[in-house]
């Protein structure tokens, strides 16, 4: 890694220009009280836009991007959060986009740390849990200029009663254990690899652009008497056929303004890094989103981003015919299918494979016109 990061910054440095450089001070950094404001949106061709070779002096245009849908990310006090007794020492909380999960933060003069969250598994076995990073997995930092190379790594380790396993899962194991334990290693790389200006709609703006790589790994241990904990990640994807397990790179394009605490702009590469599976830019003006009636009922949609399949559950619901609508970044329904609920709970799983990489609105529309809403992002 230390060569990586030594050859990136030979590259960087033979194409400096440090008169016509922005840097980026702790004074954007979020604060309780605040609040972000996104909109969602597609264009085509977005990689080619974005994905430049680094350097300075240069010019990205996202000015034809087509909105879909909003997001004000509301920065609260972490008193306020159910789970703030596991993070006494948060100083901000969200919700993430389309979740109610309760993402903790601590932002400090130098940096702005993720440590942990409460909410759905990143496996979709569909519990609720709390997540806590140990080590410093980093956000941003500050101050931030071309040419910076920043790592910083967390681990979360959570161990949960096997009893609130779903049993259609658990009775897929080979073992009955006595408790599970869900084990995520997180290691980011943040490259300030150009510099220059990047058009939205609705305005332009000098950036730094950070490419940011999350290399991450999912496992799982179970906890078997007389023998003690056992990696079962492998039992567990091929018998058990839980989602989210294993090695994943991320990677995604942050271009950041001096004077703006949201991101200009934050695209989002599919799995295969050859196009932007999402774009979240600063909202600028408010014409012609699409923006959903209030939902009657919450919706939750794991695994989220999704590739193969998507989960579905809500509590509640009525009995009988509901349909299920799919809306892309325009608004429009790309996809529509009819489920048969025989009892008050959803739990559902429907395939997603057939749609293109983005950004999409799930709705379901119930026989007496009340809706489920739930925004995910498909990889």
């Amino acid at each position: 890694m230390k060569h990586l990061a030594f050859s990136l910054f030979l590259v960087l440095a033979a194409d400096a220009n440090s008169h016509a450089q922005i840097t980026i001070t702790n004074s954007v950094f979020p604060a309780v009280g605040d609040t972000l404001r996104y909109v969602f949106g597609s264009q085509n061709g977005a990689i080619n836009v974005i994905s430049t070779p680094p350097g300075g002096n240069q010019q990205w245009d996202l000015s034809g991007l087509q909105s879909a849908q909003t997001w004000n990310q509301v920065m609260k006090n972490p008193q306020s959060g159910t789970a703030f007794a596991s993070f006494s020492s948060a100083t901000a909380l969200y919700n993430p986009f389309g979740s109610t999960t309760e993402a903790y933060l601590k932002v400090s003069a130098n940096n702005v740390r993720q440590m942990g969250y409460f909410g759905s598994d990143p496996t979709g076995i569909g519990l609720n849990l709390v997540f806590q990073y140990t080590g410093n997995l980093d956000d941003t930092w500050a101050p931030l200029n071309f040419f910076d190379i920043h790592q910083t790594s967390g681990n979360i380790s959570t161990t949960f009663s096997s009893s609130i396993v779903p049993a259609p899962i658990l009775d897929q194991l080979p073992i009955v254990p006595d408790s599970l334990r869900m084990r995520i290693a997180t290691t980011r790389l943040d490259v300030v690899d150009a510099w220059g200006t990047m058009q939205i709609p609705g305005g332009s703006f000098e950036v730094l652009r950070k490419k940011q790589t999350d290399y991450r790994e999912t496992r799982m241990d179970a906890k078997v008497p007389f023998i003690g904990w056992i990696d079962v990640t492998d039992i567990a994807l091929q018998s058990a056929g839980i989602a989210g397990l294993g090695v994943d790179t991320l990677v995604s394009y942050h271009f950041l303004n001096n004077q703006s605490k949201e991101s200009i702009a934050i695209c989002t590469l599919n799995g295969a890094q050859n196009d932007v599976a999402s774009i979240q830019y600063k909202n600028l003006t408010t014409s012609g989103v699409f923006t959903p009636e209030n939902a009657d009922y919450v919706l939750h949609a794991f695994p989220n981003p999704a590739t193969d399949r998507l989960q579905l559950q809500a509590s509640g619901v009525p009995k009988g015919t509901c349909q299920l609508f799919f809306l892309d970044a325009s608004g429009k329904a790309v996809s529509r299918s009819v489920l048969e609920l025989s009892s008050g709970q959803l739990d559902q799983s429907v395939s997603v494979s057939q749609l293109p990489p983005g950004v999409y609105w799930c709705r379901l529309l119930f026989a007496n016109g009340q809706t489920g809403v739930v925004t995910f992002v498909k990889q």
